[in-house]
């Protein structure tokens, strides 16, 4: 999982982002589950699934979702996780 946080304090906003994923195998077809939340800090956000049958589209949309994470000023905590590293590095 990847945690994003924004802190405003001009107009005393908290926004957070996580993004997220999970590997399946639905009637004999492979499918990644992209998860997000996103809110105010302090709430349970909303809730959106992604799902794509090619890895690399998978890829290409979580790095996507970062960019504009990054681009909108939020701050990365990513957690150790090899799935996600090896789609950054």
């Amino acid at each position: 999982m990847i945690y994003y946080e924004h802190r405003n304090p001009e107009k005393n906003s908290s926004k957070f982002y996580k993004i997220w994923f999970d590997e399946k195998v639905q009637n004999g077809t492979r499918i990644w589950q992209l998860w997000t939340i996103r809110g105010k800090i302090g709430t349970n956000g909303t809730k959106m699934l992604e799902e794509f049958t090619n890895e690399q589209s998978l890829f290409k949309r979580i790095l996507h979702l970062h960019n504009l994470r990054i681009n909108h000023g939020y701050k990365s905590k990513e957690d150790n996780n090899p799935q996600l590293e090896m789609i950054f590095y």
